[in-house]
């Protein structure tokens, strides 16, 4: 199949060929013998064709501000041209190297087109660098253009960063405890570590009583006896809590403050988690209104206190795909326990 550029060659070369016999001038018929001959000369040259593609790994798993080397390899079998490869890239990534549109010029069977760039990976998500294009061109544009596709799909992960929490000097200054109140057990064995001072309570053993401190409270008529409590072996629970409001999307949509939350969230996670602590996580909007005829909450946007590193990928997992907005939980319902699943008989 031929472009319309020939049919006009050789319409060119006849009429020059004709004219020349018709007047007898010599230079008109070598005029016309030259353009034919380069013509056909030309239509022996094929474009590139059959070509070979060896594409990068199927999954790539990095981080926020990592920079990944893209490359891929396409062998061009046979032709003589232009050939353009090039790939798309989604928007929240930028472009450091090279580049993802590229033209070679092939010469020779079997050379080997190499399309190298850099990129860096500027948000949190999962990704997929789609299809790689292809275009071939015949040297003389005498023959059409050939286009086609290497269907492939390039599955990027990209985990955001977790904002480490670093140990303060003088922390006695700041706080007592070195874990939150919140996450003391409250079920399990007494240890010898002192806790606080409390009310006597039906049931609480009289070797706890504090006789120092309940002979200074005896002076009131309605006065308990003060009671020694001890901290409880077990693991300590931790509930960290989310806010999907949409004023936290102020900033640019790579950087906002949304982004440095879920960092922060992650950095609170992998804290506790090392301590053998059971970490939960819930998301909430604040921004939203409980109503009387309000749906049920969202279950899916909770996670039950567990350890390891298994609820470590759980939490990276849920925050991977969480954006401003995701969940209609208010804090009330976040706060809510998920109906649990009742084991088939």
């Amino acid at each position: 199949m031929l472009t319309g550029d020939p049919l006009k060659l050789v319409a060119s070369a006849l009429g020059f060929i004709l004219m020349g016999m018709f007047t007898g001038n010599t230079i008109l018929l070598c005029l016309g013998l030259i353009a034919l001959t380069f013509t056909y000369a030309a239509l022996q040259l094929n474009p590139p064709e059959n070509l070979t593609h060896h594409p990068p790994p199927e999954s790539i798993i990095a981080y926020v501000d990592d920079e990944l080397d893209i490359t891929h390899h396409v062998t061009v079998e046979k032709g003589t041209g232009l050939v353009t490869l090039g790939q798309s890239l989604p928007s929240h990534f930028s472009l450091l190297e090279g580049n993802n549109i590229q033209a070679y010029w092939v010469q020779k069977p079997g050379q080997l087109l190499e399309l190298s760039y850099k990129i860096r990976c500027t948000r949190r998500g999962v990704y997929h660098l789609e299809n790689l294009n292809w275009e071939t061109r015949h040297p003389l544009q005498l023959k059409p253009t050939l286009r086609g596709v290497f269907p492939e799909s390039i599955e990027l992960i990209v985990k955001p960063r977790s904002l480490t929490a670093k140990r303060i000097r003088q922390q006695k200054i700041f706080t007592k405890i070195p874990m939150p109140a919140e996450s003391r057990v409250k079920v399990g064995v007494p240890t010898t570590t002192f806790k606080e001072l409390r009310d006597y309570n039906t049931g609480d053993s009289y070797k706890n009583i504090n006789w120092k401190a309940t002979a200074r409270k005896l002076m009131s008529p309605d006065s308990k006896p003060s009671v020694n409590e001890y901290e409880r072996e077990g693991r300590r629970v931790v509930f960290i809590f989310l806010d999907t409001n949409k004023a936290l999307g102020l900033g640019t949509s790579l950087k906002n403050s949304f982004e440095y939350a879920v960092q922060a969230t992650l950095g609170l996670s992998e804290f506790y988690l090392t301590r053998q602590c059971m970490v939960g996580l819930s998301l909430f909007n604040s921004n939203h209104k409980e109503t009387p005829k309000q749906s049920k909450p969202d279950h899916s946007q909770y996670l039950f206190p567990e350890t390891g590193k298994i609820q470590q990928y759980k939490i990276h997992r849920l925050l991977l795909d969480t954006e401003v907005g995701t969940t209609d939980n208010t804090i009330h319902q976040a706060g809510t326990k998920p109906p649990t699943r009742r084991p088939l008989r």
